[in-house]
């Protein structure tokens, strides 16, 4: 892993605006709930990319017109990063939940059809928490949506940094004003 202190908030905005059609009115309304007050979580930023862009990609997809995306960041007691994306969207019937998370299962093969996809962005997503000891959980109810949640242990929580970082402009300023004195 290239493990690395990261912008989760910057991560959910990357991963909407990647799912997001930019002419239809058909789409959820998405927010991003940051509560993280600066703190990030250290791990593999691609991996973390894909892993959320897969969760909010199938948000997206399997939405109703005038459906909600709600993606929160949070905190909790124990100082665990947790990430969660609940949906307004279809949702998995009980019977089919356990299958949510195994790969090339697509849970609405009618639906699908409408969509791309060969059935692995959960699979997917799964494996990418499990490399960062990430815990995933999905708790869905058909014709009302999902919501699926990332716990990071607390051991990857990343505090904020004291000092607000410099602007590149200005880093490459103060490294040629020294250049000159």
């Amino acid at each position: 892993l290239d493990e690395v202190p990261i912008d989760l908030h910057a991560l959910a905005t990357s991963a909407v605006r990647a799912n997001l059609k930019t002419n239809s009115d058909e789409q959820p309304c998405v927010e991003i709930h940051d509560k993280l007050k600066g703190y990030g979580v250290r791990g593999d930023e691609r991996l973390l990319d894909q892993m959320l862009g897969n969760i909010v990609s199938n948000a997206i997809k399997f939405n109703r017109p005038g459906g909600r995306v709600d993606i929160t960041l949070r905190r909790d007691r124990q100082n665990r990063i947790i990430l969660e994306v609940k949906d307004t969207g279809i949702g998995i019937a009980k019977s089919e939940l356990d299958n949510a998370l195994k790969p090339f299962i697509q849970l609405h093969p009618g639906y699908n059809r409408e969509h791309e996809g060969i059935g692995l962005g959960l699979t997917l997503a799964e494996n990418q928490a499990a490399v960062h000891n990430a815990q995933i959980s999905i708790t869905s109810r058909e014709g009302r949506g999902t919501k699926v949640k990332i716990t990071f242990p607390d051991y990857r929580t990343v505090k904020p940094p004291k000092h607000k970082r410099l602007a590149i402009d200005n880093v490459h300023f103060l490294k040629d004003a020294r250049k000159v004195a």
